[in-house]
């Protein structure tokens, strides 16, 4: 079971909502929607798409994305943490700014830009919204360590994926 109950059951509802036919995995009370022992649920891979994301539970709440055809099971690309720090400790904030994120990956186009630095990979995730694009987060990490990334051609590299909501249920 995770730290927060409640945001497990508002997820099930929400992939529901956005995804016909959505049944949670086995590890998810069907009736309660409440995540027992399951720590991450993969989203529906929308047609065409580059990588799909996984939305994790435990140990704290965040959201992956994976590329498609990788593979290396440990390759790093793009994350995002839902630290509790950075919503000043409030549960409610944090549940709710989940919720938007995944509600926004499920609703719109989205595009994650690998780039070279000197020293950095960095990875963001931006979502298309009336026609301009918005940055959702991004992440960074060593390029001399044990990392393991997707090789690109070039200083930069962009992947997409369509709309997950739209693609399967309209």
């Amino acid at each position: 079971m995770t730290a927060n109950e409640s945001i497990d059951v508002a997820v099930v509802k929400l992939l529901r909502r956005f995804l016909s036919g959505f049944e949670p995995p086995a590890q998810v009370d069907s009736m309660t929607g409440a995540i027992s022992s399951l720590s991450s649920i993969d989203l529906p891979v929308a047609d065409g798409a580059d990588y799909y994301f996984q939305l994790v539970f435990s140990p704290e709440l965040q959201v992956h994305a994976k590329l498609l055809n990788n593979t290396t099971a440990k390759m790093y690309f793009w994350y995002m943490p839902f630290e509790d720090a950075a919503f000043k400790y409030s549960v409610e904030k944090q549940d709710a700014a989940f919720l938007e994120t995944v509600e926004n990956l499920l609703t719109n186009q989205t595009r994650i830009v690998q780039k070279k630095g000197w020293l950095f990979w960095h990875f963001r995730c931006e979502y298309e919204l009336g026609g301009a694009w918005k940055n959702l987060g991004g992440t960074s990490c060593l390029r001399f360590s044990n990392f393991s990334v997707p090789g690109i051609t070039g200083r930069r590299q962009i992947y997409r994926s369509l709309p997950i909501a739209k693609q399967l249920s309209g």
